[in-house]
């Protein structure tokens, strides 16, 4: 493995004219913006069933249930099950020849997914959104962990989830305009336009990054195979500890999304597109920001240890959680909203800062592949059983406390974003000495022969 090793660590030293050219500033910044914007596309086509759950749900006639996994289980399982060799790929191959295939075969999909005439087709034409979803993620993380030194990466980050928030609610607010003056159809249509030009984008103008650019010269490097990947990445304490903390947040938050546009409906009594106006203005303000200010933040903590990202991870959601059991209490709807808004703000910033700390304790030839472990054990524990299991609960509720079970369902959501903070903590015990590893100490971080 030694020889393997240092012929990949040489190689990886040896960058393009078009890879130098590449460091710029200018370039760097533009990169991230457009890496970003695939963010916000994603974001916006995972979101658009939630959005439409409603309009889709009377058109079809199915159940909360029903509609739940549409929007939950259906989606992570494929994308869970596709994004470990995607990722593969990813450490491997041409990240940007990955991305711009990827958002291709999801923007096609979801055009296909307004044609869809019963529950059936529709939970197929989803199924292929998860599956070109899943080549995104890990080619884009792995990208900006080379397009930033550790020191600026937690901006990069930001700048991922701020495009996260700007396409979750910007293209909540847009679909909503869409299903209620052209039906929930052409929403899909629509949504599938942006992307395609996105990805002939990405291909024309876009570089690939050189792996590892801002790691110790020294460092080794090695081609593992998936098993010893798979047995350094789980073999880092903090790397287990964050894992733990985001499949509690990630799965809570994914069935928070999944579900509240349908308490502002059902609860509220707003329209689709009174309630998309309302839930953009929650998710794309409160979370923009939070994430933008986030990465910058977080940067300025880390020179005080790596942990300090988790321990803002955490400081973001204690703050949040009485205020998100505000907007679910009240009965005014603009003091939901603003209280909305304000939950969303403090812990909008989780997921840059986590992204930029587990991805801080790996090796630069891993980072993919770290990204999908981390969404597929959220996908698979989290993601795919929050959205079905409140769905499920709703169904139960629904006889004693009609539209207001909704309300009750979603009031576990506070309690348990204090059990996640609890364990951002934990983690952070452990992040200096995993981040000091994976700089470049000889050896550190492969596994052992």
């Amino acid at each position: 493995m030694e020889g393997a090793a240092k012929a990949a660590g040489a190689s990886e030293l040896a960058s393009t004219p078009a890879q130098e050219r590449a460091r710029s500033t200018g370039y760097r910044i533009y990169a991230t913006c457009i890496l970003g914007l695939v963010y916000a596309l994603a974001a916006a086509d995972k979101g658009i069933v939630s959005i439409l759950l409603v309009p889709i749900q009377k058109d079809l006639g199915v159940s909360d249930l029903a509609m739940g996994s549409l929007a939950g289980a259906a989606f992570t399982i494929v994308h869970a099950t596709a994004v470990l060799p995607l990722a593969l790929l990813a450490d491997r191959r041409n990240r940007r020849n990955i991305i711009a295939i990827a958002v291709t075969f999801w923007s096609v999909m979801t055009a296909v997914s307004g044609m869809a005439t019963s529950f059936l087709t529709l939970l197929l034409a989803r199924i292929g959104v998860a599956a070109g979803e899943a080549g995104n993620a890990s080619a884009i993380l792995s990208s900006v962990s080379d397009l930033h030194p550790r020191s600026r990466r937690g901006i990069g980050y930001g700048a991922l989830s701020a495009g996260a928030a700007l396409g979750g609610g910007g293209g909540s607010f847009a679909v909503g305009l869409l299903s209620q003056n052209y039906g929930w159809r052409m929403a899909f249509f629509a949504m599938s336009v942006p992307g395609l030009i996105t990805a002939a984008v990405i291909f024309l103008t876009m570089v690939e990054p050189r792996r590892g650019a801002y790691e110790a010269p020294a460092a080794p490097k090695a081609d593992l195979s998936a098993w010893e990947a798979i047995r350094y990445i789980l073999g880092v304490p903090t790397m287990r500890r964050i894992l733990i903390a985001l499949i509690v947040m990630q799965g809570t938050t994914a069935a928070f999304m999944a579900w509240m546009p349908a308490f502002l409906m059902r609860v509220h009594h707003l329209t689709v597109a009174e309630m998309s106006a309302g839930w953009g203005f929650a998710i794309a303000g409160g979370s923009l920001t939070s994430s933008l200010i986030a990465g910058t933040i977080t940067d300025k903590l880390s020179k005080r240890g790596e942990k300090w990202r988790l321990f803002y991870c955490s400081i973001g959601l204690v703050i949040g959680a009485p205020i998100l059991l505000v907007s679910l209490y009240t009965a005014s709807t603009p003091l939901s909203l603003v209280t909305l808004f304000i939950a969303v703000f403090c812990a909008g910033g989780v997921t840059a800062s986590s992204t930029a700390a587990y991805l801080g304790v790996v090796r630069p030839e891993v980072r993919g592949r770290a990204s999908a472990i981390v969404a597929i054990v959220i996908a698979i524990i989290g993601l795919s059983v929050g959205p079905s299991l409140f769905g499920a609960i709703n169904d139960w509720l629904k006889p004693t406390y009609g539209v207001n079970a909704v309300r009750y369902t979603l009031l576990s959501v506070p309690p348990l974003w204090l059990v996640a903070a609890s364990l951002f903590i934990f983690a952070g015990k452990t992040a200096d000495e995993d981040a000091a590893l994976a700089e470049g100490h000889e050896g550190a971080a492969l596994p052992a022969e």
